[in-house]
């Protein structure tokens, strides 16, 4: 999720400098502080070579956070290395049910083929969270059909407060799927309501009067969960979601519009004003954004790279740090090496340093396989 950059803010673990571009992750990942371990394992699952990637990810699997084997997951799936993983997943009952019943959702739609094994999609168990409940009900409905149990979810409105249920159902979730939505989804609470409306917006093809009158009532906060959960999607009507919601005339509109230039539905010169916009609020998404843009030369990405760098060396925040080291990483080249090294020099937050870290692998990664 784009802005989740925000949970790498934490407690300090008092790691020791390190030169080695990898070195420094690599102790990260014994930190007390969850999201550095998450975030450490990131980098070297997504940028180190394919047999280290693989260690590092079955290591982070053994972690005791839910939370760093989600991410490691995703990462892995980033990769495009998850396959083997998942299936190793199904089988093994020390897994959460949550757990398995996503592995399968993610093999379905690697492979196009439904696995259910020999374990119960629909668990009942008293053991099992009603956020894994509800995961495996999805699971049920997206892979075998079976909609009853989501379908009663649903109308009664009582959904579970999950992130990752919700990028499931974000990711995944067909209008059939989500039979019983539009009856239950007013008595849902507000921070599930943008999430499901958001899953419900693409995975259909008609809007409903319901719909928009529920959109236009949105607060802040829920039109960024919203922006936040299409930003990075593949789905065919991503784009027309966030068209729905730059229709206003707030700060939320205006993310919409960077996540559609991050979608390249809009121009990337329009990021302009935003990377030198004293509200930090517009230019971290900015930053963002820049990672996937299709640049039309490369006179124009050495352009960008300039002003990230410049925006780099000129501030002392730490997320726009963090945000700038991710944006060199995906777009700069070794001529970034110096500026992303300058800032190790100096006395940062660990989880920023993490990211700059993290910076300099994806540079590597990059230029060895391009």
């Amino acid at each position: 999720m784009i802005f989740l950059l925000v949970s790498c803010v934490g407690k300090q673990t008092g790691l020791e400098k390190v030169q080695t571009v990898s070195t420094y992750l690599e102790a990260a990942v014994s930190s007390e502080v969850i999201s550095h371990r998450a975030s450490a394992y990131q980098g070297l699952i997504e940028y180190s070579i394919s047999g280290q990637s693989e260690q590092w990810l079955s290591k982070a699997l053994q972690d005791s956070s839910r939370f760093v084997r989600e991410e490691a997951i995703e990462s892995a799936l980033a990769r495009g290395e998850a396959e083997d993983v998942l299936y190793r997943l199904l089988k093994d009952e020390t897994w959460t049910a949550g757990e398995r019943c996503t592995a399968a959702l993610h093999i379905n739609a690697l492979t196009a083929k439904p696995y259910a094994g020999e374990w119960p999609l629909l668990p009942d168990n008293d053991d099992v969270s009603a956020e894994d409940r509800v995961m495996c009900f999805f699971a049920a409905a997206h892979i075998l059909s079976v909609r009853d149990p989501l379908s009663e979810v649903l109308k009664t409105g009582e959904i579970p407060l999950s992130v990752p249920l919700f990028s499931l159902l974000v990711d995944y979730a067909t209008k059939e799927d989500l039979l019983g939505l539009e009856e239950g989804i007013e008595w849902m609470e507000e921070g599930a309501r943008a999430f499901l409306w958001t899953a419900w917006m693409l995975a259909n093809t008609e809007n409903s009067a319901q719909m928009e009158a529920i959109a236009a009532e949105f607060s802040q906060d829920e039109c960024l969960d919203v922006v936040d959960s299409v930003w990075d999607s593949e789905r065919e009507r991503a784009s027309k979601v966030l068209r729905q919601i730059k229709k206003g005339n707030d700060f939320c509109a205006e993310i919409a519009h960077i996540a559609l230039v991050a979608q390249n539905e809009a121009r990337v010169a329009s990021l302009q004003k935003y990377l030198q916009d004293e509200n930090r609020a517009y230019t971290i998404p900015a930053l963002l954004a820049i990672q996937t843009v299709e640049f039309s030369n490369d006179n124009e990405q050495q352009k960008y790279i300039k002003e990230v760098e410049k925006l780099l060396s000129n501030t002392e925040e730490p997320m726009v740090l963090a945000a700038t080291a991710g944006c060199l990483g995906a777009i700069g080249d070794r001529g970034s090496h110096r500026a992303l090294q300058k800032q190790l020099d100096k006395k940062i937050d660990n989880w920023v340093r993490i990211e700059i870290q993290k910076a300099l692998m994806h540079i590597e990664f990059r230029s060895k396989n391009e």
